[in-house]
C-alpha cells in the first residue's frame, strides 16, 4: 500500500509526488483507487494520477458520477451506481456488478456461485 487517508483535511497539491517518487511507483504492479467521493480525490487529481500510471493496470472503485477522470482504467461499480453515471472515459473500462447475478464485462455476464456470506468488510 502507498497511500492511507482516512481522516484529516489536506491540500490535494501535497499529495502530487516528484519525478523520483513516480519512477519508483511505476515499478508495482498495479494502482487501487478505492473512493468513496467524499471529496479527498479531486478530479484533476484522478486525471492526473491515472495518466502518470497508464504503464501499469489501474483498478478503480469509486462512487463518482464523473468518471472522465479516470483514463485507462479498470472501473467497478455496481448496478446502481452504473446507472447514475453522468460522463466516463472512452479510453477505460467497466464491470459492473450485478449482485446474485454476477457481473457484466466486456458486453458478457459472468454469473456468480451462491456463496454464504460472513464477513461483508472489503
Amino acid at each position: 500500500m502507498f497511500l492511507r487517508v482516512d481522516e484529516g483535511e489536506r491540500d490535494i497539491n501535497e499529495l502530487y509526488l516528484n519525478q523520483y517518487q513516480i519512477d519508483k511507483l511505476k515499478s508495482y504492479d498495479a494502482v487501487i483507487i478505492s473512493d468513496y467521493d467524499k471529496g479527498f480525490l479531486k478530479h484533476d487529481f484522478c486525471e492526473w494520477l491515472t495518466d502518470n500510471f497508464n504503464n501499469i493496470p489501474i483498478f478503480v472503485d469509486t462512487k463518482k458520477k464523473d468518471l472522465s477522470c479516470f483514463h485507462n482504467s479498470y472501473i467497478k461499480l455496481n448496478k446502481k451506481e452504473y446507472e447514475s453515471v453522468e460522463k466516463q472515459s472512452n479510453d477505460s473500462e467497466l464491470i459492473i456488478t450485478l449482485g446474485s447475478e454476477g457481473a457484466l464485462y466486456g458486453g458478457r455476464i459472468y454469473t456468480a456461485q451462491d456463496v454464504e456470506v460472513y464477513d461483508v468488510c472489503g
